[in-house]
């Protein structure tokens, strides 16, 4: 649950997970704080959808990506992409070395920017 609140003079949104994982702890985060994370979220979305289209296109499954990226020094498996790739969460250098995987010359930010997060 997510819920706005005033707490030291500043807005805060309030991440309430129960007896979850923080076992009944509740997070203040700064409204800022908030939107940048969200925001990095989306942008980790976008990336994420570009490569698996990319690799698609491409005709390159997650084995084969991870010969390659294996090649360049990485150390990949189909499964290590598939969890880098599910949720958007990977490094710029992975970002880059996939690219080079799949020999690509680059990437146009509007080509990030047009990814819609559905």
């Amino acid at each position: 649950m997510y819920s706005s609140t005033r707490f030291g003079g500043h807005d805060h949104q309030r991440l309430d997970r129960g007896s979850r994982g923080l076992h009944g702890a509740t997070l203040a985060w700064p409204s800022a704080a908030w939107a940048a994370c969200q925001g990095e979220k989306e942008w980790g979305t976008k990336a994420s959808r570009f490569l698996k289209a990319e690799s698609k296109r491409a005709g390159i499954g997650y084995r084969e990506l991870a010969e390659q990226l294996n090649k360049q020094g990485m150390a990949e498996t189909e499964t290590s992409i598939a969890g880098k790739l599910a949720p958007g969460t990977f490094a710029a250098c992975f970002f880059v070395a996939t690219l080079a995987a799949l020999e690509m010359e680059g990437v146009r930010l509007e080509d990030l920017s047009s990814i819609s997060n559905i």
